[in-house]
């Protein structure tokens, strides 16, 4: 980042900016930390342990203070509309025209137009998301990881593809206790919700998985993310008002394809709509097969993936 600061300070001195020594540079800077990060950030999500979670919550205000130091640098945004200024510009391919449009509305997005005070809001307020969201995923992490089915018995086991029941096993034997361990990482649960012919046991690990990192649900209340998501919505609704969006749905709008809220809610209903028949029908189907074949009156959430596996 100290590299970046450098390279970006000699950027904006330049006098008549345009894609070959200014934006390209940048885009290589972009590049370059992105390359560092994430696989950080990868291995984060997937290869938990106390050291990088620590060395990962270290850097991501860092990281968060950075970017949005970018953003509001008046400085930086005159140069990138230099760009978009320069007599080149329309010489320029489409891809080429739309990167440097999309920096100066990201820059607006960013908050590069506030007064003091409010950039200073601004700053805090990502600061906060950024935090929360790292919370986020690591309560649900923690969630998925704080809870397991242990089986001693191979009749409960019926049903399973061999690679389930190895992982199992596997699982067990790294735990230190007999027989066979699943536990919520999708490749466990996956296949019993799928597989497994012991309804009892669809159903522990469906509820377990269902409801993990919230108030509900055999961990209830432990890893809850609840609050979480209260203040992650708050502080969206706050930071997309500060920028001059009347709430978040349409600051979020800005760089995507649909115009406003209600095309995208007119698009989901209309999908809906086309759906519901044909799903309503092969639902049907899946109910009709396990009352005829397995005698099976009332089907719950965990029966749902199973029955249809087994009318497949």
């Amino acid at each position: 980042l100290g590299d970046a600061d450098t390279l970006v300070d000699q950027l904006i001195q330049i006098k008549a900016p345009d894609w070959d020594n200014f934006v390209e540079p940048l885009e290589a800077l972009d590049e370059r930390i992105s390359r560092m990060w994430a696989p950080v950030s990868h291995l984060n999500a997937v290869r938990d342990s106390a050291a990088l979670r620590k060395a990962y919550e270290a850097a991501i205000p860092l990281l968060t203070e950075w970017s949005t130091k970018m953003g509001q640098n008046t400085r930086l945004f005159a140069a990138w509309k230099k760009v978009a200024a320069h007599k080149d510009f329309a010489t320029l391919s489409v891809a080429r025209q739309r990167v440097v449009t999309n920096a100066i509305r990201d820059f607006k997005l960013s908050g590069v137009d506030l007064k003091a005070a409010d950039k200073k809001r601004y700053m805090e307020i990502s600061q906060e998301l950024s935090q929360l969201g790292n919370r986020f995923s690591q309560n649900t992490l923690d969630a998925t990881h704080g809870w397991h089915l242990d089986v001693t018995s191979k009749e409960d086991l019926a049903g399973l593809p061999q690679s389930a029941i190895d992982l199992a096993a596997q699982t067990a034997k790294q735990a230190k206790v007999k027989g066979w361990r699943f536990t919520l990482d999708y490749p466990s649960f996956g296949p019993v919700v799928t597989h497994c012919d012991k309804r009892e046991m669809r159903r522990s690990m469906y509820e377990a998985y269902v409801t993990r990192a919230s108030d509900e649900g055999p961990n209830a209340g432990q890893w809850d993310n609840g609050k979480i998501i209260r203040e992650i919505l708050a502080n969206r609704e706050e930071l997309a008002k500060l920028v001059g969006f009347p709430n978040y749905a349409e600051y979020s709008l800005s760089t995507k394809m649909a115009s406003d809220a209600d095309e995208v809610i007119d698009f989901i209903r209309d999908l809906a709509s086309r759906s519901k028949d044909q799903a309503k029908t092969e639902y049907q189907e899946v109910r009709d097969f396990a009352k005829k074949e397995y005698g099976v009156g009332k089907l719950e959430a965990w029966d749902v993936g199973y029955f249809s596996e087994k009318l497949r």
